[in-house]
C-alpha cells in the first residue's frame, strides 16, 4: 500500500495500482492514501513494521502505474 502527495496523486484513482522499483527490487502496490498539502513529488511505502521503516529508510525510487486494461 503507498500513499502519494497530492500532486501525484490528481492523476489516479484511489485503488489503482503500480510497480515501484526501490534499491533494485519491485513492488506492486496500490494507492491507498494521500499525503498532507505540503508534501510534493513523494510516494510512501507502508510496510510492516517500524523497525522495517528505519532500515527501509528514504530512497529514490521509480513509481509506474500498472495498465489499467
Amino acid at each position: 500500500m503507498i500513499a502519494l502527495s497530492r500532486d501525484i496523486a490528481e492523476q489516479h484513482d484511489f485503488g489503482d495500482g503500480f510497480n515501484l522499483w526501490v534499491k533494485g527490487k519491485l513492488h506492486t502496490v496500490d494507492y491507498q492514501d494521500s499525503m498532507p498539502k505540503h508534501r510534493r513529488k513523494s510516494v510512501d511505502l507502508l510496510l510492516p513494521s517500524i523497525k522495517s521503516c528505519i532500515q527501509f529508510g528514504r530512497n529514490p525510487g521509480v513509481l509506474i502505474p500498472l495498465d489499467k486494461t
